[in-house]
Parts: C-alpha cells; structure tokens; sequence
C-alpha cells in the first residue's frame, strides 16, 4: 500500500473555488520540488467549515473568536506532523514587498502564538506559506490558455487578454500590479478555471517572482523528502 502525505490546505479567499485553486497550485509546485516527488501521494485535506471560515482574511486579521480556533487549529495539525499549506495575498507589489504588512501580520497575530505552542523542529518543516503577490489573480492570470477556451464572452476575453498582455509587456510580471484583480475585467470570476485548466506552472514560475520564491520556501521543508520512492 502506498503511503500517503497528508497535507491540509486553508486559503483566505473565500470564494467558493477557493480551496480548489489552492490546491491544485499546491500539487503542481510540489511536482517542481525534485523531479522524484510523487504528488499522487499528496493527499489534500479541506477544512471543516469553521476552520475555514477562521483562515479567511478578515477573520484573522480582525478581532473575531475564530482566530483562536485558527491558532489551536494549526499548532494540533502541525504538532501531529501533519503538513499545512496556508495562503495568504501579500497586498503589495513584489518590488515593495519589504515593506509589506500581510505576513508580518500573519506571523504577529496567528503564527507567533502557534510557535508557542509548538516545538520549532515541528514548525519549521510542514508549514507552507503560500503568499502571491499582490493577490493569487497575478498567478493565475498568467494561464492566457485557459483564457481563451474558458472564458465564453467574446467582449471580456479580448479585453482581459489585451489587458493582461500589456501589463506584461510593461513589467514583464503582474506582481507588480496593484488591486490587480480589481483592475482586471475577469476579476476573480474565473479564478478555478484558470487553476484547474493545465496550469502552466514552468512558464508561471519565470514570469512570477513571487511564485518562484514561494516554490523556493517550500524546498527547505521536509515536503519533497516526503513525496520521494
């Protein structure tokens, strides 16, 4: 029987593609961590409804109860070797994201108190950050593809297309735009679609600075080791 690696996923996007679009970005950057991992092993929990609604972004990073749940939530799972991947939007351009507040947030009101809970040997190797920037949109807009066969009216496809071409063309990247969803006439309508359609993750990851640190971050976790034969 092959052994499966249990890796629960939480997003603060609360669409309801939401926990899709994460996890099959999950999968595909757990296939370019080494070329022996066996992401048909990765199995890829959902959260139970309140957990889900604790990831969400203004639930943890306002005053709701919820974010208690959070905390406990992650320091159990964690504590039980269990992997965690957790996205959170970065807010800002790449080029600005020193001075970022999303994880310092993250890390201030969720993240510190876990590690209190935890040794930090447990801490360090399953959690996965997952922090696009500015938003997750600046990923998944680079699937132009799926665009094309996905998006059915005529007038939003050329339009988010052109769109989309020109700001790569002026910065060669979309973690450069701000409100990018917003300023997108997709906004965040097609988000799994434009997951779930042969998500070109190697071309992705050239074009996304954020997305390949992200895809950097998650090599000095014990992710890879796990997946290997």
């Amino acid at each position: 029987m092959v052994a499966v690696v249990d890796c629960l996923v939480l997003t603060e996007d609360s669409g309801k593609d939401g926990h899709a679009v994460v996890a099959t970005l999950t999968r595909k950057l757990a296939a370019r961590l080494d070329p022996w991992c066996q992401t048909q092993r990765l199995q890829l929990r959902q959260p139970g409804d309140e957990l889900r609604r604790a990831a969400h972004a203004l639930t943890w990073r306002g005053n709701d109860p919820l974010r208690r749940h959070l905390i406990r939530a992650l320091a159990t799972t964690l504590g039980s070797s269990t992997f965690v991947v957790v996205h959170i939007d970065g807010d800002v351009a790449w080029s600005n994201r020193e001075a970022g507040t999303t994880r310092n947030q993250f890390e201030r009101m969720v993240l510190s108190h876990v590690r209190g809970l935890l040794e930090l040997s447990a801490f360090r190797g399953h959690l996965l950050l997952m922090t696009p920037h500015c938003s997750i949109e600046a990923w998944l807009y680079l699937n132009l593809p799926a665009m094309e066969s996905e998006v059915r009216d005529p007038g939003v496809r050329a339009k988010a297309t052109a769109q989309i071409r020109q700001w790569l063309a002026d910065h060669a990247t979309l973690d450069e735009i701000l409100a990018l969803k917003n300023e997108c006439v997709l906004l965040n309508k097609y988000n799994g679609p434009l997951a779930l359609t042969a998500f070109p993750m190697a071309d992705a990851l050239a074009r996304s600075p954020s997305l390949a640190a992200t895809l950097e971050q998650w090599r000095e976790s014990g992710l890879a080791d796990m997946l290997k034969p």
